[in-house]
């Protein structure tokens, strides 16, 4: 092999363990990261409290935990709808346009499932 290509070679190798992850990290990492991320809401209220608690009004997300579909704030009434669900108990609520909290058009409520409790505001 000549100088050329074990320069090259090595520079390879360099290249790849560099870019390489240190570690996985586990959904709950991931998700204590995003939450970090998270805007606060302008006058949100402490929790939502879901709406109704029949079966067709929830889904089942990892580990038993139930995301309602629809939650509302206690104190006005507005509604947010499930957007999507994530990992570690949480969704994504879409805003009503009365109750925007701050929102941006292209964000959406990140909500803990488990206790109604907001996250933030987060991206799309």
């Amino acid at each position: 092999m000549s100088k050329a290509q074990v320069s090259l070679a090595a520079l390879i190798l360099l290249t790849a363990c560099l870019s390489a992850p240190v570690r996985n990290r586990s959904p709950l990492e991931q998700a204590r990261d995003e939450d970090m991320t998270a805007r606060n809401l302008v006058d949100g209220p402490p929790r939502f409290v879901a709406v109704a608690a029949s079966g067709s009004d929830t889904t089942l997300i990892a580990r038993g935990t139930v995301c309602p579909r629809v939650l509302t704030d206690p104190r006005t009434g507005a509604r947010v709808q499930l957007f999507r669900v994530l990992p570690v108990g949480r969704g994504d609520y879409v805003l009503s346009a009365e109750q925007t909290y701050g929102a941006k058009p292209s964000e959406v409520l990140r909500i803990h499932c488990a206790n109604g409790t907001p996250a933030g505001l987060v991206s799309r």
